[in-house]
């Protein structure tokens, strides 16, 4: 088994205007609500793959084992079995939620760094011409992430002193951790993971239904090595 080492709290970077130091977040669980918790009145079940779902307690570790700056291909789930655990892909072309028929989400986040950058970026948004799979939400969410920085969002991060440093060193230790050349990915310049830092382990999904009866998917991430496994 090999072990990632990416970066933790200190190399989070955020701005936000009018606060003139470091936007630290508590737990991440203050924003979140248990599993499947529909708020306000639904007109028909809607439930998320198993695999997909916030665990049970706050302080488990997800189905899905996946740093996120990896391809949804070396995502993990484990397979337990009486003396040793065993590891497979997760159930990628199983649908991902239930009802079937699901083609198009949108995925906001629990996690408070990410969830302020959203709201610039907008949320993530994936669409499929037939049922969305485990694998079109993953994938969804890794190609987000992975999209590059633009000069506006570089000068919001540079608005508070000492971003930019620890800018780079997310940066760095993300191509350390990488399955390419360290020298490449850096080269390619800053993607919208880095503004996140070492918080760059998947924590799940949880879904959160809106008064006018839309319904929305919430991500959230958390610090941590994540041990890379076959």
């Amino acid at each position: 088994m090999r072990l990632g080492h990416p970066p933790h709290d200190k190399s989070i970077t955020i701005c936000i205007p009018g606060q003139r130091q470091w936007y630290r977040p508590t737990s991440p669980w203050k924003w979140g609500i248990p599993p499947n918790f529909l708020q306000g009145p639904v007109p028909y079940p809607l439930v998320l793959h198993y695999q997909l779902i916030y665990p049970q307690n706050p302080s488990a570790a997800p189905e899905i084992l996946w740093d996120v700056i990896h391809p949804p291909a070396l995502a993990r789930v484990s397979s337990d079995r009486q003396f040793f655990k065993k590891w497979r892909s997760p159930d990628f072309d199983t649908e991902a939620l239930q009802p079937t028929g699901v083609k198009k989400v949108w995925i906001l986040s629990d996690h408070p760094i990410l969830a302020h950058w959203i709201e610039r970026w907008g949320p993530i948004i994936i669409i499929s011409s037939k049922s969305l799979t485990i694998h079109d939400i993953l994938q969804g969410i890794y190609a987000y992430l992975q999209t590059s920085l633009t000069r506006d969002d570089l000068h919001h991060i540079n608005s508070i002193p000492d971003n930019r440093r620890c800018l780079r060193y997310a940066r760095a230790q993300r191509a350390k951790d990488s399955c390419e050349i360290e020298a490449v990915v850096i080269s390619q310049g800053y993607r919208r993971i880095d503004v996140v830092g070492g918080h760059r382990r998947f924590h799940g999904l949880r879904i959160s239904i809106l008064p006018d009866q839309t319904w929305r998917l919430y991500m959230n991430l958390t610090p941590g090595t994540v041990p890379r496994v076959s």
